[in-house]
């Protein structure tokens, strides 16, 4: 019984990493009670690329971004991409709360230096990764799932 239990628990966790690590996927992520949008992996790069190529009005400068005003067809009003690069890991977790067995985290870059550090002693569970908070009107996230879906494919068009 013991043993169907670790065994249970060892693919349970497994699942949950891999969904965590989804390489080359905008998912979503809830900050606040309204969804946002996370890249993790090589791929949030070229993300980061994509978005300074079709969205210039932004200087390319630091590790945080915000991209103003932005125009989606079918979005009620402009949003602003609030965009942080930075390293994103998993880390296990003791607590009875977590129900994957480890937690995830985000680091946002906030220096050269500290990017260079972190890359220094980055784990394998750490992985580059890109946050973008979507602002409509004084609001973070966005509450309505077809503005959901459209800022999403908007994003990805960029990627594509």
């Amino acid at each position: 019984m013991k043993s169907i239990i670790v065994i249970s628990a060892f693919l349970l966790s497994f699942t949950a990493s891999a969904q965590c690590n989804a390489n080359g996927k905008l998912t979503g992520l809830i900050s606040g009670g309204n969804h946002n949008f996370k890249m993790v992996g090589d791929e949030s790069n070229v993300l980061i690329d994509s978005l300074f190529a079709n969205l210039p009005k932004t200087k390319r400068k630091g590790y945080t971004w915000k991209f103003k005003n932005v125009q989606i067809p079918g979005v009620s009003e402009p949003v602003t991409f609030d965009v942080r690069q930075g390293v994103h890991g998993l880390s296990k977790s003791n607590s009875q709360s977590s129900c994957c067995g480890s937690t995830s985290y985000f680091h946002t870059y906030t220096s050269e230096k500290y990017r260079q550090e972190r890359l220094k002693i980055r784990t394998e569970s750490e992985k580059d990764a890109v946050i973008i908070y979507v602002k409509k009107g004084k609001r973070f996230g966005l509450e309505d799932k077809k503005e959901i879906e459209l800022v999403k494919e908007y994003l990805l068009a960029f990627y594509n």
